[in-house]
């Protein structure tokens, strides 16, 4: 390998989550880790970095310093804490190396713990892109109009490129290209960071006054593996090509895919459900091997002459029962007309996840399990038989506006994350369980111009208030659009039902939200 282009990621596991979650974009977001004293900040969103969160610092400091005071509103908004998730930035960072096997056929990863850049070997391939420098600055602008923010460096090793890209090259000035005798220029100047040593190596060069690469090469060669161990060489001898370095290809997982092509066309249902049986069996057996179950299933009937009929079935949880697979898309495949004699079946896993093993209790421990899988069995037959929209379940939302707070999901897809609550939950009991979807306008009478409801009306009824609870103050988020802050009551009338009211303060309007059962 002659040529490397390295593209690197600043700050990648911000990148990722701005990305995924653009409406965070200009919040304050902190990504945090465990450390030797506790939680602490790992990277940090710049609007939280002008507020003085740094990397490094405490969790417990951060969450001080980015706390709005009282009675005074954040400029950027709520603050946003995630977990660190090194496994979901590998995974996110691969795709990309995926994709740019566009322009090269060897494309992997750096070899840190957690990586942030993309190699590329660029032996054979840069002159059909108009030469390496050209490829390079055509590779930026597509990240760049991706939404990503990269720095790339083409040289003659992995360490060079990956340090040059790391510390010396800039996104608006283009790529840093290096090459031949004046290679040896630029990797002086490099900062002993760029070495890929660990943190106490580096911490012991600093001490030592050794802050570039240049003033580490003067010392004495034979002494440093004996007082900074003989990884320092290593990688030294990388950077400068005296020990080869081969890029680790990112491979594309081949789909979980089993099929059967018939020497005949077929038409009898009763031959296409015994091959079906026969390739989930496959299907299974192939998952079970790694501990990983289904949980949605894709089977393809080639007809001839017809387009692909396409059976689609999920499940609540991963499963890996041959039985519970094949009744799903027998049901399917009894009530859907063949458009044409098959030609060939395909049956593949397009979700899969890791299997929940448990042991089998003599007695009931409370958790229900049997009834748990009864019940679960039952939403992916609903769901099968009537489509995934027809069978919802509801999931919560960190929104802080009721309205938004809830939505509805389909039961038989894979729940999607949840953020945990930045405020502590509500009190039991504050909360309706009757909630309308849209607040109601109403009629109030209230005995003071910003007090309490004494009366109103709903329904063609007039309600009249015995006692209340309130307020409770709930703002929307600026990114919602113009501002929403409501002033929240909890109503008992003198029927003794209960209501809950809220007055918007910049109308002064009253609606209704909900009602207690």
């Amino acid at each position: 390998m002659k040529r490397v282009l390295c593209v690197w990621f600043p700050q990648w596991p911000l990148q990722r989550l701005l990305l995924e979650r653009p409406e965070l974009k200009n919040r304050p977001v902190v990504i945090s880790a465990k450390g030797k004293r506790g939680r602490e900040v790992r990277l940090a969103s710049k609007p939280a970095r002008d507020q003085g969160v740094c990397a490094g610092m405490p969790l417990a400091e951060a969450e001080a310093l980015l706390e709005p005071r009282n009675g005074t509103r954040s400029m950027w908004g709520a603050l946003c804490l995630e977990e660190s998730d090194p496994a979901a930035d590998r995974v996110a960072l691969e795709q990309r190396a995926l994709w740019c096997q566009r322009y090269s056929p060897v494309v992997g990863l750096d070899d840190a713990p957690t990586p942030e850049a993309i190699l590329l070997s660029l032996d054979g391939c840069a002159h059909l892109a108009g030469g390496e420098e050209s490829l390079a600055w055509q590779l930026a602008r597509d990240f760049t109009q991706g939404g990503h923010h990269v720095r790339t460096a083409v040289a003659d090793t992995i360490g060079a490129a990956w340090g040059l890209a790391r510390h010396t090259a800039h996104s608006e000035r283009g790529p840093v290209m290096v090459e031949g005798e004046s290679a040896t220029q630029w990797l002086d100047r490099l900062p002993i960071d760029a070495l890929r040593l660990t943190d106490t190596v580096l911490a012991t060069l600093r001490e030592l006054g050794v802050f570039t690469v240049g003033m580490l090469r003067t010392l004495p060669r034979s002494s440093l593996p004996s007082r900074l161990g003989a990884g320092i060489i290593r990688r030294l001898d990388q950077m400068w090509g005296e020990i080869p370095e081969l890029i680790t290809p990112v491979v594309p997982v081949a789909p979980l895919l089993r099929e059967w092509s018939f020497e005949e066309p077929v038409s009898d249902r009763a031959i296409l459900e015994n091959v079906l049986q026969l390739l989930i069996e496959q299907m299974v057996a192939e998952l079970e091997l790694t501990r990983t179950g289904a949980q949605r299933l894709d089977c393809r009937l080639y007809c001839l002459g017809r387009e692909p009929l396409r059976l689609t079935v999920g499940a609540v949880r991963p499963r890996s029962a041959v039985k519970h697979w094949h009744d799903l898309l027998r049901l399917q495949l009894e009530r859907t007309p063949l458009p044409g004699d098959v030609l060939r079946m395909e049956v593949e896993a397009t979700t899969t996840g890791t299997l929940e093993i448990g042991q089998a209790t003599l007695f009931d421990d409370g958790r229900n399990t049997r009834q748990t899988r009864e019940f679960e069995t039952l939403l992916d037959r609903l769901s099968s038989r009537l489509g995934d929209d027809a069978v919802l379940r509801p999931s919560v939302v960190a929104e802080h506006q009721p309205e938004w707070a809830g939505r509805y999901e389909p039961a038989a897809l894979p729940p999607a994350p949840t953020r945990p609550p930045v405020n502590p939950a509500p009190e039991a009991g504050a909360r309706p369980l009757a909630m309308k979807p849209q607040p109601v306008p109403i009629v109030v009478l209230s005995l003071a111009p910003l007090g309490a409801p004494a009366r109103f009306e709903w329904t063609g009824a007039e309600h009249v208030v015995f006692r209340s609870w309130g307020p409770e103050r709930i703002e929307a988020g600026w990114w919602r659009g113009p501002n929403s802050r409501r002033d929240y009551y909890r109503v008992e009338t003198t029927t003794g039902q209960r209501f809950w009211l809220f007055r918007d303060r910049e109308s002064a309007a009253w609606f209704l939200q909900g009602v207690f059962e």
